[in-house]
């Protein structure tokens, strides 16, 4: 017998638990994170809780379960029993995401992995941490590769050219480096900015450079003379995310601010600024064909864009806490994000559906990339490793 403890005090509890439940069977993973604590300035957000057995709540459900559907013959579970997202998407997006699964678990970084680039070929993922180093790995073997030491505080961005020969890393002691992976060596240090440099894009044609900054500006470099072009300014608070549209004409920017926007490459003129996220906009990503816009938000939402009519498209919620990363998928049509609730959620944005989410990582997951097939996503996390996803 159970004893009055043990019992579900209500339908509405007993329905978040078999929500729980299902979610965790249709994706695949083991239990789930615990939640957690309010939103709180970034210094103070505690870790993660570890991973709790199940309580005897939850253990008397799993030896129910079978003999509540038996009970409920071809029914199925009462309305008031709302089913999870995933049982509602067809069954095809739901066997997607189930072979959706970590291949590999890189290790070696010795503190929280900021940033995380990926190579066009597939063979070159790089790493940036806050212990100030530089990481090659080969994703293929999940190999370490090389090490590049050079920095003197945390490094938080990282850009890969599309050839892969080209490494580009900023940090907090306010310097651009630009590194030949072919002869392992420092091609030159770039200065300029007077704070933390939080990201750093490499235009499609390797002319330009773009590095944002927590001094509100952005600079664009020519690559090739190592000159600095324009300092861009408008945002009033920090630049958290620069990227450029795949013809290199256009450069999106986010802020603490708020606000997202597009600038001229060629002129350094502002084009257009996207309001609408009601906190810091953290990350910000064009998709293969340059039309849309996806922005990543503290306010815990996803936002869609369109960039000629300048049109917020589509809003997703559903994650736990902050936003830090958002990537499209090359088909177009997903993309994914990820939170410092140590989740990442793949989306389906033309019918505004969530896919699934991915379970795996310790602590906030920070950084997304992912290769130009669509098949392979590599996350990385303040719990110090970096995964590979492969469907």
């Amino acid at each position: 017998h159970k004893s009055p403890k043990d019992r579900f005090s209500s339908v509405d509890e007993l329905s978040q638990a078999l929500n729980q439940l299902t979610e965790v069977q249709s994706l695949g993973f083991n239990s789930p994170l615990s939640p957690l604590s309010p939103l709180s300035p970034l210094s103070s957000l505690s870790p993660l809780s570890p991973l709790s057995p199940p309580s005897p709540k939850t253990r008397w459900l799993l030896m129910g379960v079978s003999a509540i559907a038996l009970s409920i013959g071809l029914f199925g579970l009462p309305k008031l029993l709302n089913p999870s997202i995933s049982n509602n998407l067809p069954k095809e997006a739901v066997a997607h995401t189930r072979n959706f699964s970590v291949v590999k678990t890189l290790a070696g970084h010795q503190d929280m992995i900021w940033a995380v680039a990926l190579g066009a070929d597939g063979k070159t993922l790089a790493s940036g941490s806050e212990d100030k180093t530089i990481k090659i790995w080969n994703p293929k073997t999940g190999q370490l590769k090389k090490t590049f030491f050079g920095h003197t505080e945390a490094v938080r961005a990282i850009a890969l050219s599309l050839d892969g020969n080209l490494l580009v890393s900023g940090g907090s002691e306010r310097t651009i480096k630009l590194w030949n992976l072919k002869t392992e060596q420092l091609i030159r240090t770039l200065e300029g900015h007077q704070d933390t440099i939080w990201s750093v894009a490499i235009s499609s044609d390797r002319v330009y450079l773009a590095s944002a900054s927590a001094d509100r500006t952005i600079k664009i470099w020519n690559i090739h003379t190592k000159q600095l072009l324009y300092t861009l300014k408008g945002h009033s608070d920090w630049v958290f995310s620069v990227a450029f549209s795949p013809d290199g004409q256009t450069l999106a920017s986010a802020s603490k601010d708020g606000t997202i926007k597009l600038w001229n490459v060629q002129t350094g003129q502002v084009l257009h600024t996207f309001t609408g996220h009601q906190d810091a906009v953290r990350a910000v990503a064009f998709d293969s064909l340059g039309k849309h816009l996806a922005s990543a938000s503290w306010d815990g939402t996803v936002k869609i864009w369109d960039v000629q009519t300048k049109k917020e498209l589509y809003t997703f919620s559903g994650h736990g806490d902050r936003l830090t990363s958002v990537v499209f998928n090359p088909d177009g049509k997903t993309l994914a994000s990820s939170s410092i609730d140590g989740t990442v959620k793949l989306w389906n944005w033309e019918n505004h559906t969530l896919i699934g989410t991915l379970k795996g990582h310790g602590d906030w997951v920070l950084s997304l990339v992912t290769d130009p097939s669509g098949e392979t996503l590599v996350s990385s996390s303040k719990d110090r490793t970096l995964k590979i996803w492969h469907r």
